[in-house]
């Protein structure tokens, strides 16, 4: 939608020029007329260049059409911050289809949850830096960011990083240098962004809406500025939680290992006694059977009236015998 204003009874012409100046002569499309002073024109594409006319009628007559004006309808907001720390906030841009030289990422510190004035209200020259807006009592929006069509690296920005960007092709007279500071937001406040996409040369641009507001989350451990030492703080510490798991798994492992290999040896050792049992069980019994027989002998020398009795004895004692035969020869 766009709203044009007018200070008379006017009949008005529109038509699309599809970002062409060639086209600038085309045929109208729309023609429409009101006694409005202001006229709200709908059902136009984003991001596309119009051009209107009007035409002045009273009671005596009608005068001459005016000359004809270019206005740019507006491109299509960035989503709501997808992620937030005290100090910044990620939005995922809408980058250009159509052929642009660079474009601005505009921030606005919103206060009092108003909402702000339209993107396209704001002349180039209206918009500040980051320390502008930091030092202005009323917030206003300043420039965080320039982004070259030939540096486009993905979509996604940080707003409140820390870094400074610049851009050798803009040709904004009030900033000679061009350089802009992505400075750190302020913990638990809202932010809006809109983008202003310079399309050639001579310095025409469209915006896109303002994107929803975001809010910076109420942390304030987190040193302003310090954000790229967070990033990698947080990924030192997810490096560390992966070995902690990696470590804590594989000791499991080990563990698991460690056990069957201790019950295999525990299972094969109960096996080879089982296997060495017969032997032991048949070395008892001989010994049992010898002793056996060692005490059979010693019944048989106790049995009385046996006739071998005298030779077990003397058998036994050959040395006592052989004295008794000497006494008997000798006399003695």
């Amino acid at each position: 939608k766009k709203v044009i204003e007018i200070k008379n009874g006017l009949k008005t012409l529109l038509k699309e020029n599809l970002l062409a100046k060639h086209l600038e002569n085309g045929p109208y499309f729309q023609t429409f007329t009101t006694s409005e002073r202001k006229w709200l024109v709908g059902n136009l594409n984003t991001s596309t260049k119009y051009f209107v006319r009007v035409l002045a009628s009273t009671k005596v007559g009608h005068g001459t059409y005016s000359e004809s004006e270019g206005f740019f309808t507006n491109g299509r907001p960035a989503e709501k911050a997808i992620a937030k720390t005290s100090s910044t906030l990620t939005f995922s841009l809408k980058i250009p289809s159509k052929t642009f030289v660079y474009f601005y990422v505009v921030a606005l510190k919103l206060k009092d949850g108003k909402e702000p004035a339209s993107s396209d209200s704001y002349e180039n020259n209206e918009l500040v830096t980051y320390g502008e807006a930091e030092n202005s009592t009323n917030p206003k929006p300043y420039i965080a960011a320039v982004v070259a069509s030939s540096v486009v690296d993905g979509n996604m920005f940080v707003l409140g990083d820390g870094r400074n960007t610049s851009n050798s092709t803009s040709r904004k007279r009030r900033s000679p240098t061009s350089d802009y500071f992505n400075g750190p937001l302020e913990p638990g406040t809202s932010y809006s962004v809109f983008q202003r996409i310079i399309i050639n040369e001579m310095g025409e641009y469209y915006s896109t809406a303002w994107s929803p507001p975001s809010k910076t989350s109420e942390n304030t451990d987190q040193v302003p500025g310090d954000v790229s030492d967070t990033d990698d703080t947080d990924g030192f510490e997810k490096y560390l939680v992966a070995i902690i798991i990696a470590s804590t798994i594989l000791l499991v492992i080990l563990c698991v290992i460690a056990y069957c290999i201790y019950q295999s040896r525990r299972l094969k050792s109960n096996t080879d006694d089982v296997h060495h049992l017969p032997s032991s069980q048949h070395d008892d019994i001989g010994n049992y059977e010898q002793v056996h027989n060692e005490e059979s002998m010693y019944i048989a020398l106790k049995s009385p009236g046996e006739v071998n009795d005298d030779h077990c004895y003397g058998h036994l004692n050959p040395d006592v015998q052989n004295v008794h035969v000497d006494q008997e020869e000798t006399g003695i």
